[in-house]
Parts: C-alpha cells; structure tokens; sequence
C-alpha cells in the first residue's frame, strides 16, 4: 500500500465520526462511522451538505459557524446529541475550524 492508501485505510477505521466539510456545508469527506449512526435515522438524502445532515441533531449549527468570527483551530464548541432507537446512543460532536473548512468529530 501507498501512504495515502494507509491513510485512508486509517481514516476509515477510526472509532470515532469525522466530516470535513466547507464553510457553506458542502461536504468535503466523511469517514463511514457518520455514515454507519446517521444512516438508519436519516436515511442518505442529506450526505451532502453537513449543516443538512445535523440539523435533526444540531439545528443551530449554520447559524452558529457563519455568524462566528473563529480563526483557524479555535474550537467552536461542543455538544451532546442523542440518537433515537431501541438502544438509544448519545453522541459528542466537536467543530474545529481549519483554515477555510470546518473538522466535525463525533
């Protein structure tokens, strides 16, 4: 394997979710954990556009990052989310922001 082929293997196999995604939501990657919670409550109309995909859990996310003056690595902030179903989950995002592009970490 090729060092991007590792890191992207790496990538995948994270225990945690993560959604690199630009300031207007546009989704730049995503790793299949978002993809393995989100699914079953979503369904995949909204993979594309990250403020779409965590409204139902974040509903003032896009609010929250394009009226917010961060610089570069400052962390927005936190929150807790729960996901409904016979074993309810509670998950933690994270939104940093990196340059000119937003790093969830759920």
């Amino acid at each position: 394997m090729t060092g991007d082929e590792d890191l992207l293997e790496l990538w995948n196999n994270l225990p945690v979710g993560m959604i690199e995604f630009e300031l207007d939501g546009s989704i730049l990657v995503m790793n299949a954990m978002v993809s393995q919670w989100l699914v079953p409550h979503l369904g995949t109309d909204c993979f594309d556009n990250a403020y779409l995909l965590l409204a139902p859990f974040l509903p003032d996310l896009e609010t929250t990052l394009l009226g917010d003056d961060l610089d570069s690595d400052d962390t927005l902030g936190t929150a807790t989310f729960h996901l409904p179903g016979r074993s309810p989950q509670t998950l933690f995002a994270s939104i940093t922001k990196s340059l000119d592009r937003y790093v969830a970490v759920i």
